[in-house]
């Protein structure tokens, strides 16, 4: 899947919450198309190549290194198990 994160810069109204900006559209396997600046607002685009986000990477994930495949295992299961459960 595509990583798209937008960020503002500057405090919120209230003044609780700051952010720095920093906004990123990223490829399934994390290269970077497009990334904002911290410190001003800026919008940023990209074109987005569907077929890119095949999966392949986080398959490849799931197998290597190898002695990480039994854990990867585990948590899909426990999440499989756990489909369908309402939040706690």
């Amino acid at each position: 899947m595509f990583h798209c994160v937008a960020n503002t810069v500057g405090q919120s109204p209230d003044g609780k919450q700051t952010s720095s900006g920093a906004s990123f559209i990223r490829e399934p396997n994390g290269i970077p198309l497009a990334e904002a600046g911290y410190h001003h607002e800026e919008m940023i685009t990209a074109v987005l190549d569907l077929s890119r986000a095949d999966r392949s990477y986080i398959l490849d994930s799931m197998e290597n290194p190898p002695f990480l495949r039994k854990y990867w295992q585990e948590v899909v299961a426990a999440t499989r198990a756990r489909a369908g459960l309402k939040p706690e």
